[in-house]
């Protein structure tokens, strides 16, 4: 019996060995990125890098992979449009800034999946939407228009784009609030988010149309959501806001503008980032230890949507001679930037896995979860940029 009990013991640490093995091979080592380290030139690197996950993933049907788990090398068989939509518009920015054809083709080969996979024209209403697992979004929409503009595609889009702008008019209520879910109707699920993408996209559909009704439906929605947000402070609404006040407060110069954008932003800032952590490696990190169950978990794409939305107030406060803003707004992004350029797979850091081409240049969700959400890397793109803006400008 003992000598049973030995061998039976023995078998089952090796089995532990082996499973020891096996998870330290599909692991990343991760080493501390110092914010110093943080340059326009270093940054240009992981842009590079970015790309080339861009165009190594790129499939035979023009789409991008949705989810990846690189322990166990399985794409999950599920999408959302709106990640999808937003991650193109981040392609189309990362590609303009490096002025690369090859980046853009592919950005335009995943919006076309896109619309030929989901888009849907209502004649009755002439409301153009996305609709997937019988839902329509108003974000959708949204990004919809924010993409094909960002592209440059409105002439090749342009009856989408119509329609996507009368949906995207119509679903705005009489006091500014917005039904966010067409099907099944809605007036308040994930309103933190797509209130903002659609007060941006009627930014940007001003700024293409020049029709003053955009102004118009955004100062409708900008006094409703203030009033809401200094009563309720999430900071899910503050980045969307923010960009779209920021490009409104450049064509009207309007105080109301720029003071709501510095609070929200001031609030985000002391509330969320990062600045000294018990875990170095939460260094830059837009995450709120004590309020997570209302602000939400740790994300990288959180953080890069965050650092994007105080990009924009930060050409507010400087545009304004606001030095102290300015600088404020400046380190947060610097840090921010750290955060996700730690959790971008390296070849170094992808080597421990078994396809590291799958995963080189993408943005891990966070230091201790390695999956790979699509709207985690187009999010970063937008984020980052804003980071070589700064650093370009003001390398120190």
């Amino acid at each position: 019996m003992k000598f049973k009990k030995s061998w039976r013991n023995r078998i089952i640490v090796f089995g532990i060995l082996l499973v020891g093995i096996f998870v330290f091979a599909n692991s990343r080592e991760t080493k501390f990125l110092a914010p110093e380290k943080i340059s326009a030139e270093f940054i240009e690197e992981r842009l590079e890098l970015m790309r080339e996950w861009f165009l190594v993933n790129e499939r035979t049907d023009d789409t991008l992979p949705y989810l990846y788990f690189p322990e166990t090398d399985e794409y999950k068989n599920d999408n959302n449009i709106i990640r999808q939509l937003l991650t193109t518009q981040g392609i189309f920015a990362l590609a303009a800034h490096r002025d690369d054809a090859e980046l853009f083709a592919v950005g335009e080969n995943n919006l076309a999946a896109i619309f030929r996979k989901y888009f849907k024209f209502e004649e009755a209403t002439g409301f153009g939407f996305f609709e997937g697992n019988k839902k329509v979004k108003l974000g959708g929409a949204a990004l919809g228009v924010i993409a094909i503009l960002e592209g440059g595609l409105a002439e090749q889009y342009s009856n989408e784009l119509e329609s996507l702008a009368n949906f995207v008019e119509v679903m705005q209520q009489p006091d500014g609030s917005f039904q966010t879910f067409y099907r099944p109707e809605n007036f308040a699920s994930n309103d933190r988010f797509y209130s903002g993408e659609t007060l941006l996209a009627a930014t940007r559909l001003f700024e293409f149309s020049r029709n003053e009704k955009w102004l118009e439906f955004v100062e409708r929605s900008f006094e409703f959501y203030r009033a809401k947000l200094r009563k309720n402070f999430l900071p899910q609404y503050v980045p969307w806001h923010t960009m779209a006040y920021a490009e409104i407060f450049a064509e009207t110069g309007e105080q109301k503008y720029s003071e709501f954008i510095f609070w929200m932003n001031d609030k985000l800032i002391d509330e969320m980032l990062e600045t000294n952590p018990s875990d170095p490696r939460a260094l830059g990190r837009f995450y709120s230890v004590t309020k997570s169950a209302i602000y939400g978990p740790p994300h990288s794409a959180s953080t890069s949507i965050y650092i994007e939305g105080v990009g924009y107030a930060r050409a507010v406060a400087e545009k304004l001679g606001d030095e102290t803003r300015a600088t404020k707004y400046r380190e947060a992004i610097i840090l921010g930037t750290r955060s996700l350029l730690e959790l971008q797979f390296t070849a170094k850091t992808a080597s421990h896995f078994s396809h590291p081409k799958k995963i080189v240049g993408a943005i891990g969700r966070t230091f201790d979860r390695d999956e790979i959400r699509i709207d985690q890397i187009g999010h970063s793109a937008n984020g980052i940029l804003e980071a070589v803006k700064i650093l370009t400008a003001h390398p120190k």
